[in-house]
């Protein structure tokens, strides 16, 4: 190793120089044709990496001129020892033998330039230049790890937030703080695995999800929205979101805040409740509550005085009490009026009395009407009265309700005798004090057996239990077999019992609702069986819509028997639900039934399809779609069908459809069908494996393939031995 610091001019820039060079002529003219160029050198030169090394670890330097080829060395070598120490200094390959190939080999592996030796007059420019990009990327570093320190803070600022704060992308969490994660109420490795949407309560996931889109899309949505969210524990929280679109990792993404307004919203609710009771009663209250002062002037009358007088709040303020009633009730109003306030002065009458009288009252149209009265003081927080309350209502609309209640009760008891269902009343202990004549026949006995039974000592536990409810204060349910103990009978019934209540809410006694359900289970078993025929029918005709494809296609015989069966593997691993996935099997089953549109010669062709003839297998799934539509599945059949060839990215057919726009039917099936046309053989090439099948669905996922499904079938493949049959 040696060094050579002898070379001073006044007014050169200094130049810390490493030399990796075996030659020390040649570094001489190096260090030569830099002092031409307002250089001042202070050099060391090394021949070996482990000199290089040691240079490296005992000073700085500004740059680094290496011969391609020593005797122990090499400039890939010493391209691969300045990368391993991770310093940042420009390299510069010089060399007499070195190839322009080569050389650009070398500015691959990390070199900067090269120079030919005897040919430098470029060198200093050039190293000029890359000292000022060393300096810009020096310079770009502290920016960045300024920022990662700023990051920091705010990433610390976020996580101990207690607002809840969530970034979406396609809808997936990709990243959450920890209070976002407590108010979901699940482990942080499902809420960051799962969509968003999978935590928001059915009735509001479509709204959210719109607005998500169309957020991203620039329309305007409204800057808060209320939804509600459904816990771990099944609980279910109220929340307001506000978001904003940003960048994640080079993609659009959605910030979200999300706050739980659950307890807001509860109290929202009973105020709302509250306030909607008051101004019920207010607006639909038939007596007529108004407020007196001391002397005598209304200080507040209810609206349903024009139901009751035909006055108007506004006239009634204005009334007086002899503009109110008859002079023969004005002057007993105020004797009581008088023996009131003599109680009063006495200080022995009770403070929350109230007086009842009948009195005269004019209407609006002349007429006068008997209303009943009842009176009472307002009291101030010393017990003093400062005012009259008065409560006013009609007579004549209680003689009414009277009759009506009459009315009502023959009503009822005709309802009671000729109900088709059976009807009993029991008294507090369970016996039977009345019944109807459908009570007696579903029973199979007689009035006499009936009335006095008790219905606590049945042998049927289920009605004694149901029975018991009722006079517990609840309603009581019971659905299964009654054993008559008066006769011989069996009957399937449905029955309902509930209390009946005298004044101050105790249970005296119940009422009991009995349904002969015999018929109906009679219905209930004829549908099933049709169901069931329907079902092996249905199947049946999608067995053989399948078959005809095959009979027309002979070399992709199998093919949608596999596609469908590795498609309901798919879709279980997916845990989807058991019906969702029989769908899909089913439209595996037949989702090429198209093709039946499309010439045989076509479908059997051992070679390239022109592209007329590759338009006019595209029509296979249209044409599928116009088979099926009219057929009535229980599953989106004919729709999945439609979409099998749709690719996430809009590139499929035969509408164009993105993400999801497309069914997660569709995005099965076309994984499914894909992962078989490759593994297959066909009549213009053999098969090319599952591990090609694979590898051409991993590397499109979330291109042209749902990444969900292309997992969940990597996984089948991979780790459970998911074998094509």
């Amino acid at each position: 190793m040696k060094n050579n610091n002898n070379m001073e001019t006044a007014k050169l820039k200094p130049l810390r120089v490493l030399i990796v060079e075996d030659n020390e002529d040649d570094a001489l003219l190096v260090i030569r044709e830099l002092g031409k160029n307002d250089y001042k050198p202070d050099y060391e030169r090394v021949e070996t990496a482990a000199e290089m090394k040691t240079a490296l670890n005992e000073k700085t330097w500004d740059i680094i001129l290496c011969d391609y080829k020593l005797p122990k060395f090499s400039a890939p070598k010493a391209i691969e020892l300045l990368k391993e120490t991770r310093i940042d200094i420009p390299l510069i390959v010089i060399s007499g033998t070195i190839g322009e190939e080569t050389a650009i080999e070398c500015m691959k592996a990390g070199a900067r330039d090269f120079f030919m030796k005897g040919k430098l007059s470029r060198l200093a420019a050039a190293i000029e230049r890359e000292i000022k990009e060393a300096e810009m990327r020096r310079r770009q570093r502290e920016a960045e790890e300024a920022l990662l320190a700023s990051e920091e803070k705010y990433r610390l600022v976020v996580e101990n937030a207690q607002e809840a704060i969530i970034v979406t992308q396609d809808l997936k969490v990709v990243f959450s703080n920890r209070a976002a994660i407590g108010q979901s109420g699940y482990p942080e490795e499902i809420f960051l695995s799962q969509p968003f949407t999978n935590f928001i309560h059915p009735d509001d996931r479509n709204m959210v999800a719109d607005n998500h889109f169309r957020r991203l899309k620039g329309e305007e949505i409204p800057e808060v929205q209320n939804f509600r969210i459904i816990r771990e524990d099944g609980d279910i929280r109220w929340v307001n979101l506000s978001s904003a679109i940003i960048s994640w990792k080079g993609k659009p993404a959605v910030l979200n805040f999300l706050n739980d307004i659950t307890e807001q919203k509860k109290a929202e609710e009973i105020l709302r409740q509250s306030e909607e009771k008051y101004r019920m009663i207010a607006e639909n209250m038939t007596d007529v509550i108004t407020v007196m002062d001391m002397n005598l002037s209304f200080t507040f009358v209810s609206p349903s005085i024009t139901r009751l007088r035909g006055f108007t709040v506004e006239e009634s303020m204005e009334q007086t009490l002899e503009d109110v009633m008859t002079p023969e009730s004005l002057k007993l109003i105020s004797q009581i009026y008088t023996e009131e306030i003599e109680r009063e002065a006495a200080g022995d009458a009770d403070p929350n009395r109230t007086r009842f009288m009948e009195l005269n009252e004019y209407r609006k149209d002349g007429s006068t009407m008997w209303a009943e009265v009842g009176i009472s003081f307002l009291r101030d927080s010393d017990g003093r009265p400062v005012g009259i309350l008065s409560t006013t209502r009609d007579c004549n609309t209680r003689k009414k309700t009277e009759d009506a209640l009459r009315q009502s009760e023959e009503k009822y008891r005709l309802l009671f005798e000729y109900s088709p269902m059976g009807l009993l009343y029991f008294d507090k202990n369970g016996v039977i004090m009345a019944c109807n004549d459908n009570f007696v026949k579903i029973i199979g006995s007689s009035l006499e057996a009936l009335i006095g039974l008790n219905m606590l000592n049945l042998p049927d536990k289920g009605i004694v239990s149901a029975v018991r409810q009722a006079l517990n204060g609840s309603t009581g349910l019971y659905e299964g077999i009654y054993h008559s103990v008066t006769a011989p009978k069996i009957t399937p019934v449905k029955a309902l019992f509930t209390p009946m209540n005298a004044e101050g809410g105790v249970v005296q006694g119940g009422m009991g609702i009995i349904e002969d359900v015999t018929e109906q289970i009679e219905i209930e078993n004829e549908r099933k069986q049709n169901l069931e025929k329907a079902s092996k029918a249905l199947h049946a005709t999608v067995r053989a819509m399948a078959s005809i494809v095959e009979t027309r296609d002979p070399y992709t015989a199998g093919h949608q028997h596999r596609v469908a069966d590795l498609a309901r593997a798919i879709a279980a691993e997916m845990n989807l639900a058991g019906e969702q996935i029989e769908g899909i099997h089913m439209a595996g089953t037949i989702h090429d039934i198209g093709k039946i549109s499309v010439p045989a010669e076509i479908l059997t062709k051992p070679g390239k399809l022109t592209e007329i003839e590759y338009g006019l297998v595209k029509t296979h799934p249209l044409a599928g779609h116009d088979i099926l539509k009219d057929i009535d599945f229980p599953w989106p059949v004919a729709d999945a069908v439609l979409q099998h060839h749709e690719r996430i990215d809009g590139s499929g057919y035969p509408e164009g459809l993105k993400g999801e726009a497309i069914l997660p039917e569709a995005r099965i099936l076309a994984v499914a069908d894909v992962v078989e046309a490759i593994a297959s053989h066909r009549p213009y090439r053999p098969s090319l494996g599952i591990e090609a099948a694979i590898e051409e669905i991993y590397k499109n996922r979330l291109i042209l393939y749902d990444s969900n499904v292309v997992d969940a079938c990597i996984k089948l493949f991979r780790e459970k031995g998911y074998k094509l049959i």
